[in-house]
């Protein structure tokens, strides 16, 4: 677990200005097994679960329509994006919000 907070500590570094949050959660379940943000009363609990659905239906989805097996989602507001990537076998995704001044490629 060390080493994930490491890793996570690192990306928020690199980042920068651009960081919001970033967490390592449960497809299944929705629940952070490590998280960290710049923002004190951000909701990370509520924002885990909601996008562990959104990372289901997706992953539901694209094998529906036989598109291939789910890597990534990218969700955008006006203010944010929000990115999902899956982690070993699906059981976990990684997600990072950042502002709209980030860099996809960064991200």
């Amino acid at each position: 677990m060390a080493n994930l907070n490491t890793l996570i500590q690192q990306f928020r570094m690199e980042l920068g200005a651009d960081f919001i949050s970033t967490g390592v959660i449960g497809v299944r379940d929705g629940l952070s097994i490590a998280w960290t943000s710049i923002l004190p009363d951000f909701n990370e609990p509520l924002a885990s679960a909601k996008f562990a659905v959104v990372t289901r239906q997706a992953i539901n989805i694209t094998a529906k329509i036989n598109m291939g097996t789910l890597k990534d989602t990218m969700v955008t507001t006006a203010n944010v994006f929000i990115m999902t990537r899956l982690l070993g076998d699906a059981s976990y995704y990684w997600g990072v919000f950042a502002t709209r001044n980030a860099t996809l490629g960064m991200i």
